[in-house]
């Protein structure tokens, strides 16, 4: 909500608090009400005119984001009223806070006229333009002594229509009082004309008898350039009382727009700069071994002259070694566990599976520099194996009347360690099976160290990741993924699954806007995410191509000049986009002498009809070629023009659907048939 809002509804809580939510006054109980009018899209509506039922005085209307307040008696039915659309009716009934939403006027050309055809306005047909992203229309009304009398109102409103979609656009109401009805309106505002709700499209200059003409010249934002356009006049004339008539007239003769006929193609382009492709990025590996070290019964010292402890140190020894001399490896964390078996006291064997543990992470520090040392991260950990492991151990070999007796020595001294131990012994296998073959197992030493590795997965493994989890795969393993795809629909679900997880990335970005202009869905707010002033070539021009193909014209002509170095056909297509950004100037200058079918077309727009003329009948005979010659002859009112335009709508019958809404031959087709 905007900070003014805010104020207004502080200062009306304060004002309720102060008065307990009601005033009084002569007319009776008021209350305090607040609200926003929106249409049925939910875009604000401005200069709604809000009155009690019945008057036609203003009480209040809504600002630039449709909101209002004001006090009102708590039973009051309010109309809420706009130019361009059907009134409401909402009756207060004590509620403080109102969301009104308006419905547009469903309004059609072929409208019933509400009034006598000498009392209507006239309304003189005039072209619409496109130049660059805005349609112009310039329209005269005129306002006959017969229609119009000094104590009327008359609101006029063109409303243009896209053809193709049927989606239709207000313009800017202007408003012209008699010289009567400004007075009166007026002392209705103390003279301050300003509190008029239509006072900023009121025109300066008020009338008081005779025909007379208003001009009207506006424009209107196209996000479709693409389609053609018809425009109609909503002239309501009224007074103080009521609407003395409504009526829509046809003002569009068609639009002009020579400018359909120029095309262009646009070549797409991938980031070869390796500042922008995605580098290798560094990976993390674990890597764990049973470290098959030999303890003597109760000791703790590592004997290194038993050859199986020396061929562990000598292992140990070797992978420490690669890390070290590996530029593409880093030791990373070291981690040590040592265990030692159950039999006997169980706080001793936990002492001495410690010292065990200790023992090794010594070997281990005289084994790794000190200065890798430093960035390594050193833990450790000790335990005592319970006799459940060693239970494990006989399943495992199928010894299970064996595992059976041992468990059930457990399950009869739950938790009580020692006990289980002295009970154990007693088993008649305890000696020749358990200590001499399973307790030796459950003395041991286990180490295990993560590094990173700058290591490339190659195709098959990462296409094996992309399909397991794509959320682990890296920037450069999603490059090589890509890379590895053509022109497929897998393609874009790879390079979106890309941008998710690495939003950020240009190249990404740049690969998705490819695929939205090659499948003819062009995204400019891909790239638009990016700073334009950091863009890579290839970039610029393949968001050049999307802000063009979506209209943007402007946005593409300032983007485009971006780049440098043009070719031939980059400087063919920077006069295509000027021309489309309505910069006629720079268009013609590049296709002066060069193309002379874009030549035509822009001498047309320069409203150069002469010079057009002379060009033309240079052009070779093509349907659209012997169209462009009809336009420029028809503009110099050459009988030439109907023969052109019939051979090329013989030629091209699709043609035909353009020249009946080109306001450049659209007379020609009423004269004659074709």
């Amino acid at each position: 909500m905007k900070a003014r809002h805010l104020l207004h509804i502080i200062i009306l809580s304060v004002i309720l608090i102060l008065t307990g939510n009601r005033a009084f006054a002569q007319g009776g109980d008021v209350i305090a009400i607040a609200g926003n009018v929106k249409d049925e899209q939910g875009n604000p509506i401005e200069n709604v005119k809000i009155s009690r039922l019945g008057d036609q005085n203003a009480i209040a209307s809504t600002d630039e984001a449709g909101y209002f307040q004001f006090f009102i008696e708590e039973d009051a039915v309010l109309l809420f009223s706009h130019i361009s659309y059907e009134e409401k009716q909402v009756i207060v009934g004590g509620r403080q806070e109102f969301d009104i939403v308006l419905n547009s006027f469903a309004y059609d050309v072929e409208e019933v006229v509400f009034v006598a055809k000498s009392l209507k306005p006239i309304v003189e047909e005039t072209d619409m333009e496109i130049k660059g992203d805005y349609l112009y229309i310039n329209p005269r009304v005129k306002l006959t002594e017969s229609s119009f009398q000094q104590k009327m109102r008359a609101i006029i409103q063109p409303i243009v229509t896209n053809v193709r979609t049927g989606e239709r656009f207000f313009m800017k109401p202007r408003v012209v009082d008699g010289n009567t009805f400004s007075i009166k309106q007026k002392r209705i505002y103390n003279f301050d004309i300003s509190n008029d709700p239509l006072f900023r499209y009121r025109d300066d200059i008020t009338y008081k008898n005779g025909d007379f003409y208003v001009a009207y010249n506006d424009s209107i934002y196209l996000h479709d350039k693409s389609s053609d356009y018809s425009a109609f006049v909503y002239i309501s004339l009224e007074n103080f009382n009521n609407v003395v008539s409504v009526d829509s007239v046809n003002m569009s003769n068609g639009v002009v727009n020579p400018l359909r006929f120029l095309e262009c193609d646009f070549t797409y382009y991938e980031i070869t700069d390796t500042n922008y492709i995605p580098k290798r990025e560094l990976q993390l590996f674990d890597e764990k071994w049973k470290a098959d070290f030999v303890f003597k019964v109760s000791r703790a010292e590592l004997d290194l002259k038993n050859p199986r402890n020396a061929k562990t140190i000598d292992d140990m020894k070797e992978r420490l070694s690669a890390i070290e001399n590996n530029p593409f490896m880093r030791l990373r964390s070291f981690n040590i566990s040592g265990m030692a078996s159950p039999e006997g006291s169980y706080k001793l064997n936990s002492s001495l599976a410690e010292k065990r543990m200790k023992a090794l992470q010594e070997i281990v520090m005289d084994l790794i520099p000190p200065k890798t040392a430093k960035y390594v991260e050193f833990s450790h950990d000790s335990k005592v194996a319970s006799w459940k492991d060693a239970v494990e151990l006989l399943e495992r070999d199928s010894l299970m009347e064996e595992a059976a007796a041992l468990n059930a020595v457990i399950n009869r001294y739950p938790g009580k360690l020692d006990q289980q131990s002295n009970r154990v012994k007693g088993l008649k296998f305890y000696n020749k099976l358990i200590k001499e073959e399973y307790l030796p197992q459950l003395r041991k030493v286990e180490y295990s160290y993560q590094y990173s590795l700058y290591r490339i997965l190659n195709d098959a493994e990462i296409a094996a990741l992309y399909k397991k989890n794509y959320k682990e795969m890296t920037r450069f393993e999603f490059y090589r993924l890509l890379k590895s795809f053509g022109e497929t629909p897998e393609r874009e679900k790879i390079c979106r699954k890309a941008m998710m997880l690495y939003p950020k990335t240009l190249w990404f970005a740049n690969e998705l806007a490819v695929i939205s202009l090659k499948t003819d869905n062009p995204k400019p707010a891909i790239l638009g995410a990016f700073d334009p002033a950091k863009l890579p070539e290839e970039a610029l021009r393949n968001q050049t191509a999307a802000l063009f193909r979506t209209g943007h014209y402007q946005d593409a002509d300032s983007l485009f000049k971006r780049i440098k170095n043009l070719s031939e056909g980059d400087i063919y297509l920077q006069g295509v986009i000027a021309a489309r950004a309505g910069d006629f100037e720079k268009a013609y200058s590049i296709f002066k002498d060069r193309y002379p079918f874009n030549e035509v077309l822009l001498l047309l727009s320069l409203k150069k009809n002469e010079e057009a003329w002379d060009k033309a009948q240079k052009l070779g005979n093509t349907p659209k070629e012997l169209y462009i010659k009809a336009v420029a002859a028809n503009r110099l009112a050459l009988l030439e023009a109907y023969d052109y335009i019939a051979f090329a709508l013989e030629m091209d019958p699709s043609l035909r659907a353009i020249a009946e809404i080109d306001a450049d031959v659209k007379d020609i087709l009423a004269d004659e048939t074709f």
